[in-house]
C-alpha cells in the first residue's frame, strides 16, 4: 500500500488522493470496516483465544487485539 511513498515514486501523490477518497467514502457510509471484534489487553491468554478463534475458519471480518 505504501510502495509509492517508500520508494519516493513520482506518482506518490496518488496515494494521498486514494486515502482521501477512502476516508470520504467511510465518512459517507459507502464503505464499512471489516472489524468484527476487539479484544482488550495483549496477553498470552488473549493471544491463545484469538488464535483459537481464527483457527476455526469460521471468523468473518478482522479481529484486533489492543494494548
Amino acid at each position: 500500500m505504501y510502495t509509492k511513498s517508500y520508494y519516493q515514486l513520482p506518482t506518490m501523490i496518488t496515494q494521498h488522493q486514494i486515502l482521501e477518497k477512502v476516508s470520504q467514502l467511510l465518512d459517507e457510509g459507502a464503505l464499512r470496516s471489516t472489524l468484527r471484534e476487539t479484544m482488550q489487553q495483549i496477553s498470552a491468554a488473549t493471544l491463545r483465544k484469538a488464535h483459537q478463534q481464527i483457527e476455526t475458519n469460521h471468523s468473518i471480518g478482522k479481529l484486533v487485539i489492543t494494548a
